[in-house]
């Protein structure tokens, strides 16, 4: 039980510093998603009804992806994140595991036509210091997603009582999308 505004219930170590704290909606489950791209889940319900301070382990999901700046459970055993790749992923908690279960833009896996080279305007000096050179083998390839940059912003556009149906991502360029979630 928590007896004073600002008491300290749980404390949490990582290796780079925390994007995004969300709770489940029976409040028993926390994730927080870490700049290492790191997805930790942790079961909290039991935290401050003893005398002493619980310890809470939780379980740390590392990500294939970039780091994830922002995430929100849909219900208690899904949970949406997205950040640095510019889509959304579902994760799913089957058997007390978390798992990547969904990409909601399949344009992930679809590469541009135009690639990014070392020829190009990056080694003209306009982002990069006079003494780095890019070599024509540098190649950085841009996706076909529905997001032109990181995605910033997730917000629940629609719901059916407490189940989130639509939820809502934008960009830092602009680009406002909407995700059917009820079929994932």
């Amino acid at each position: 039980m928590v007896t004073s505004f600002g008491e300290t219930l749980m404390s949490v170590s990582c290796n780079g510093w925390i994007n995004f704290v969300a709770f489940s909606p029976s409040c028993n489950t926390i994730c927080y998603g870490t700049q290492d791209c790191e997805l930790n889940f942790a079961d909290v319900k039991d935290i401050g009804q003893s005398a002493g301070k619980s310890k809470v382990k939780a379980e740390k999901l590392m990500l294939r992806t970039n780091p994830l700046l922002n995430g929100i459970f849909l219900s208690d055993t899904k949970f949406m994140g997205c950040g640095f790749d510019k889509v959304p992923y579902i994760y799913t908690n089957s058997g007390n595991e978390w798992k990547q279960t969904a990409c909601l833009d399949d344009g992930i896996s679809k590469a541009r036509s135009t690639k990014i080279t070392g020829n190009s305007f990056l080694d003209k000096r306009v982002y990069f210091n006079a003494d780095i050179k890019l070599s024509s083998a540098v190649e950085m390839k841009e996706t076909d997603t529905k997001h032109a940059n990181y995605i910033n912003c997730l917000k629940i556009f629609a719901r059916n009582g407490d189940t989130p149906l639509i939820m809502s991502t934008s960009d830092v360029n602009g680009y406002l999308n909407w995700w059917d979630v009820q079929k994932v």
